[in-house]
């Protein structure tokens, strides 16, 4: 059986979160795994790509690294709203920015996906 790589983001949940979502990713995962160590690349595509990777040796350059990490953020703090813990206008606020950008951004983030 496969054992999870220690260098694993936490999958970026805060709170309970929900056993079943968490025992598909774990099935899944098991079965995409090519070697007895489940890594990023074998959790469901909808995982990796709400994980960018945010590491300084990436060969992205640095607008795109700046972008990557502006959509985690984006993607996380949205978890909230969904779970009904902050509205859009509260969300603009938290961030920085104008409820017509984080819109725009919202549009942005969905289109690419």
């Amino acid at each position: 059986m496969p054992v999870i790589n220690q260098s694993l983001p936490a999958a970026g949940r805060r709170g309970p979160g929900n056993v079943r979502e968490l025992e598909n990713v774990i099935e899944y995962s098991v079965n995409m795994a090519q070697t007895n160590m489940i890594r990023v690349s074998d959790l469901p595509p909808y995982l990796k790509k709400a994980h960018p990777d945010l590491s300084l040796g990436s060969d992205s350059g640095l607008k795109q690294n700046i972008e990557n990490y502006e959509n985690y953020v984006l993607i996380q703090q949205l978890r909230e709203v969904e779970e009904g813990r902050l509205t859009k206008e509260e969300l603009a606020r938290k961030l920085g920015i104008s409820r017509s950008s984080l819109y725009r951004r919202i549009n942005r983030l969905t289109k690419s996906k």
